[in-house]
């Protein structure tokens, strides 16, 4: 009865651990988008650090609340993370939108 109970105690926690990290897995890029929209569909962005994602990008939030991973190295990125950050600053700058691109 106890080996039954030991066995079924280990089988449980195996499966509460692949459950948890595939649930956090799910939040990861797992490839980078080709897909480049004009910086006005975006409203913002951040960069994917996590230890457990695979890869290290940044992810751009579109106005429907799409993701896009992108190359943190390629130039489009770095132009977009300029402008939302542009676009930012303008609306901190007393608007009542303020930090609506930084949600």
């Amino acid at each position: 009865m106890a080996r039954r109970m030991i066995v079924l105690l280990i089988f449980v926690a195996t499966f509460v651990v692949v459950i948890t990290a595939q649930s956090r897995m799910q939040k990861c890029c797992r490839y980078i988008s080709k897909t480049q929209p004009h910086p006005n569909r975006l409203k913002r962005y951040y960069k994917q650090t996590r230890t457990v994602c695979p890869l290290h990008v940044v992810v751009f939030v579109t106005l429907k609340d799409k993701r896009i991973c992108a190359n943190p190295k390629s130039d489009w990125t770095k132009t977009t993370m300029k402008h939302l950050d542009n676009k930012t600053v303008k609306y901190r700058k007393g608007s009542r939108l303020r930090d609506y691109y930084k949600l």
